[in-house]
């Protein structure tokens, strides 16, 4: 392989490395925010636990209130059975307490299944925010290691470009220009090899001219295809 190509070569494995450099540095914030939104989920989760747990309460609080109002209303009642004065009258004010009590015996059960869902639910909640505080010093964990992660791939990516700036010095203006506007163009791996008559660029068969070119190591070669600058695997 000639000068100038080899130049070339290790020119695209710098750039491949700054490439991979730039594109972790960006990744990692999106991992930081999904992350996040798993918090923003199990907040989420935590709170309709809280708001499910309000709601059993206040209708128990209202059930016992019926069941206040139905005994205070058949204690009125059995206070009038001493004051009535035909059987009939006292028989249906009995049946009218039978029926307030019967009412006040479903609610209270009504009350009890709501006092256990609402414990179920408080134990819910605790489990919840104990969950909350592990993925929050997670969180925190991790959000501090991509921060040391991302500022070491920030120094490595000046020191990678710096080198490349020295690097490209050493580069034929012509062969760097065009090597440029490939790179630009693509934004990936501007020399590529040729296997079997084939660019490995663009997966275009080219010439034997081509390929005669290649062996015989003279000169910087493009495909006529994607303009990558060729060179034949061993």
């Amino acid at each position: 392989m000639n000068a100038a190509l080899q130049r070339l070569l290790e020119l695209a494995r710098l750039d491949e490395e700054i490439l991979e450099l730039a594109r972790a540095i960006e990744q990692k914030p999106e991992f930081l925010r999904l992350e996040g939104l798993k918090m923003d989920r199990q907040r989420q989760s935590a709170a309709a636990l809280v708001e499910a747990r309000k709601h059993v309460l206040k209708e128990d609080d209202l059930l016992e209130l019926q069941v206040k109002g139905n005994a205070q209303r058949a204690g009125e009642l059995a206070g009038k059975q001493n004051t009535v004065k035909t059987n009939e009258e006292y028989q249906a004010l009995s049946r009218e307490i039978a029926s307030l009590k019967s009412t006040n015996s479903v609610l209270e059960d009504r009350i009890l299944e709501g006092m256990t869902r609402a414990d179920e639910l408080a134990a819910q909640v605790r489990t919840e925010e104990a969950r909350r505080k592990e993925l929050e010093a997670h969180l925190a964990r991790v959000q501090g290691e991509l921060e040391r992660q991302i500022a070491s791939h920030r120094e490595e990516l000046q020191r990678r470009e710096a080198a490349r700036a020295e690097f490209v010095r050493g580069i034929a203006p012509d062969h760097l220009a065009r090597y440029e506007r490939v790179f630009e163009k693509t934004r990936g791996v501007v020399v590529v090899p040729v296997i079997d008559y084939v660019c490995q660029g663009c997966h275009i068969e080219v010439t034997p001219q081509v390929v005669n070119l290649l062996m015989g190591d003279e000169e910087i070669v493009y495909c006529r295809h994607c303009n990558r600058i060729l060179y034949l695997a061993k």
